[in-house]
């Protein structure tokens, strides 16, 4: 209908020539995508996938997910250099808010994330961090996830 919402998913950040998608498709359009572009050894490409919903209401956002910064060389030789070297390109604009995804159980003080949200944003006014697996801090027989995430403690880093 007329009000429905859509997408645009595409490799072209003008998406000329991009077929309107389903909401409810778009997760499957990103695979198709990402299948294609990260051919062979390369499970990361330096091609960013655009994603475009347009709906009648509601404030305009674009959001960028990035690969997280690994080491694991078993994928790519060169993994660690190419996911840092894609995280400082779009982490780098002014006007870009830096989301720092840290599961609940690892060290925030040591976590890479953090480390190059500072290198651009050294007083942390746009970055946000955001906590996850919070249940495995639940059965674990000892966590400081609520220490963490309240920044309780003098040496707790700040987001």
């Amino acid at each position: 209908s007329a009000g429905e919402a859509y997408a645009l998913v595409s490799m072209d950040p003008n998406f000329e020539d991009t077929e309107r998608c389903p909401v409810d498709k778009v997760q499957d359009r990103i695979r198709e995508l990402t299948a294609f572009t990260a051919v062979g050894q390369s499970f990361i490409s330096m091609r960013p996938i655009h994603v475009k919903v347009v709906r009648s209401t509601g404030p305009q956002l674009s959001l960028i997910d990035l690969p997280g910064v690994t080491h694991n060389a078993d994928l790519m030789a060169d993994i660690h250099e190419v996911t840092v070297e894609l995280v400082r390109d779009y982490v780098r604009p002014e006007e870009t808010i830096i989301l720092c995804v840290l599961p609940a159980m690892s060290d925030f003080g040591n976590a890479e994330v953090i480390k190059l949200a500072r290198e651009f944003d050294p007083k942390g006014v746009r970055t946000l961090g955001v906590i996850t697996k919070c249940d495995d801090a639940a059965v674990a027989e000892y966590s400081d996830v609520v220490e963490k995430a309240t920044m309780a403690r003098p040496a707790d880093v700040r987001l």
